[in-house]
């Protein structure tokens, strides 16, 4: 063991001379008084300060309303799902969840997963082992999610410049016509703040016969009449083949999506083994606010 406890130390220790090493905060999150949550310094004195950095953009988390409807639905269908989706972990209210989030996004159907991590990891996995020979086609600011649902497989890789259509168009240009190819892309980037050229890239993904992977995580429940997102804002939700989002920003509870086609959504059920072999979330968290 002893060499073993020597790896994970030097290890830790390069991160902490890197200046990588992470710290937390230890939060104590107050519903009644959102953004305001308190903590306690180094002193031991407890001190309050607004979350500037909070993912929940519309506050939606500390909701009576939506509290309100989560207990109901808790109390009366328990905290865990009790199973995987195939063994009795698919609930009515995982069904219409599903439902609603398809037509939010004017798809055929929707699937619900633990995380959107998952979700992207889950679906560029599924998709790679099971198209012979795919090449990705991926923006090189893209979440470290779907950079490891791309990296954890054997499949080509080929990394264009953010929102750099041109580079695009040359790197897809690249593959030899027989070779199948998705583009993998966000709508709104976290770091930057940039917006991708969504249009283009629809443009050139009908030009070359390639697939589409958006991930909207960034954008749902902000942008769009409805809150769908920059697809809805632009038009485009028919233009894109599969769409990633989540519920534990804006929409401020938990887990994640994709929606598609019926038959893509059918696809990913059958045979992604992070959605099948996973125990579903709770159907406590489900319940939709009217």
């Amino acid at each position: 063991m002893n060499r073993y406890n020597t790896i994970f130390s030097e290890r830790l220790q390069q991160l902490r001379e890197s200046g990588a090493y992470r710290r937390f905060l230890e939060v104590n999150k107050s519903a009644q008084h959102f953004p305001y949550f308190y903590y306690e310094d180094e002193n031991a004195v407890q001190r309050r300060a607004v979350n500037w950095c909070s993912n929940d953009y519309l506050g939606l988390s500390t909701h009576e309303t939506l509290i309100s409807k989560l207990s109901f639905t808790t109390h009366r269908s328990g905290t865990g799902s009790s199973g995987t989706r195939n063994i009795s972990g698919t609930t009515n209210h995982h069904r219409v969840l599903e439902q609603t989030l398809a037509e939010w996004h004017q798809k055929e159907a929707a699937l619900l997963f633990n995380g959107a991590y998952q979700a992207n990891v889950t679906t560029l996995q599924t998709l790679a082992r099971n198209i012979p020979g795919l090449v990705f086609l991926s923006d090189e600011r893209n979440h470290a999610s779907l950079i490891e649902g791309m990296r954890s497989v054997s499949n080509k890789k080929l990394v264009f410049r953010h929102n750099d259509i041109a580079h695009l168009e040359e790197l897809l240009k690249s593959i030899p016509q027989d070779l199948p190819r998705i583009i993998v892309f966000e709508s709104v980037y976290s770091i930057k703040g940039t917006v991708a050229p969504i249009k283009e890239i629809v443009q050139l993904a009908k030009k070359f016969d390639a697939l589409t992977y958006v991930d909207e995580v960034h954008a749902v429940g902000l942008y769009g009449p409805s809150g769908a997102g920059i697809l809805e804002q632009e038009g485009l939700q028919d233009a894109v083949d599969i769409v990633n989002g989540t519920l534990s920003k804006a929409i401020g509870a938990f887990g994640g999506y994709i929606a598609a086609s019926s038959l893509i959504v059918d696809f990913i059920r059958s045979f992604g083994s992070g959605f099948i072999f996973t125990t579903s979330f709770a159907s406590g968290n489900l319940q939709r606010s009217q």
